[in-house]
């Protein structure tokens, strides 16, 4: 499944970057259901992110590494996530996301970002149109987020 969305924001480059990249843990107050990221390494961090698919709420352990960085325009990252608990049992994914980010002017940045995901396990079974919807609607709310935090202290 692909996620892929492009969106501007009106802040200067290097403040999306630092904010979004420089500086994880402000994403825990733009990802839906975060609850927390750690650092495990330069490159590397953990996050628990809950969520609802269709009828069934379940936490999800994160682990994410940067593979390629180049401030402030471009990274890519890969990660796997699982059911934390009984709910383990669901299956787990894997991501690769690739996110650029283009300075439009002095004051606005366009940020597009591509994320392939693959399910496996009875979470796979839920089908991709629910769970494309479900991650598009998160996805939607990440960027909503983002543009209010930047944009008013900008």
């Amino acid at each position: 499944m692909e996620i892929e969305e492009r969106f501007s924001i009106e802040a200067p480059i290097q403040d999306v970057w630092d904010y979004l990249v420089a500086n994880p843990e402000n994403l825990i107050s733009c990802v839906p259901g975060c609850e927390k990221i750690e650092r495990v390494n330069e490159n590397t961090y953990k996050s628990l992110i809950k969520a609802k698919v269709g009828p069934v709420a379940v936490k999800f352990d994160f682990e994410t590494t940067l593979v390629e960085v180049a401030p402030p325009k471009h990274l890519k990252a890969k990660g796997r996530g699982a059911a934390k608990g009984i709910a383990g049992k669901l299956g787990e994914f894997h991501h690769e996301t690739m996110v650029e980010f283009n300075e439009v002017s002095n004051t606005k940045t366009e940020v597009h970002y591509k994320t392939t995901i693959s399910i496996t396990g009875k979470l796979a079974t839920f089908g991709s149109k629910i769970l494309k919807a479900k991650a598009e609607e998160t996805g939607q709310k990440f960027v909503n987020s983002v543009k209010e935090k930047l944009e008013k202290e900008g």
